[in-house]
């Protein structure tokens, strides 16, 4: 069943037999959880916004587009997230060469064939010291330490009070 911005599954189960969840092995649509290689992950990060300012420290929400550009099927949903693709982060401060990998694992919405493409609403946990911060996704299999990073893809991330004007949004005039 799908609407606006919804879609409600039913999970396959048959009378008298243990649903498959249960083992783990499998993903909530029945991809095998199985470690995947970094071929596997070849992929497309397409951000929906290429900046955002974090004054609160409460977490932003970030969209992004991700197609899989592999040959497997990327498992998504389960009940436990070993084994399931999903997103991370790397930040490190603008100007500077080394990243810090962020902790908090975005699960894609749900499993993602070969050509499909799903947004994954990430939430971004921004550093503590204000600055001028790049971040670049990732797609990582959690579990197996597999991860695949887009640097094309890198958002640029403003923590604390903007020293700028923020732009206008679409559609109001300039002042």
């Amino acid at each position: 069943m799908e609407g606006g911005d919804f879609q409600i599954y039913e999970l396959p189960y048959q009378k008298g037999q243990r649903p498959s969840l249960g083992d783990g092995r499998v993903s909530a649509f029945e991809t095998p959880k199985t470690a995947m290689t970094s071929v596997d992950l070849r992929g497309e990060v397409v951000p929906l916004r290429e900046r955002i300012h974090d004054r609160m420290h409460m977490g932003l929400p970030l969209p992004l587009r991700i197609r899989n550009r592999g040959t497997l099927t990327w498992p998504g949903v389960g009940v436990s997230r070993e084994g399931l693709v999903g997103v991370v982060f790397r930040v490190r401060r603008a100007g500077e060469s080394d990243y810090q990998r962020m902790d908090r694992f975005n699960r894609l919405p749900t499993d993602l064939g070969p050509g499909q493409e799903a947004i994954v609403w990430s939430m971004v946990f921004s550093p503590r010291s204000p600055g001028d911060y790049e971040l670049v996704p990732c797609l990582a299999q959690a579990g197996f330490e597999l991860i695949r990073c887009f640097e094309d893809s890198t958002i640029m991330l403003q923590v604390g009070e903007s020293r700028s004007p923020p732009p206008p949004r679409q559609g109001e005039a300039q002042r």
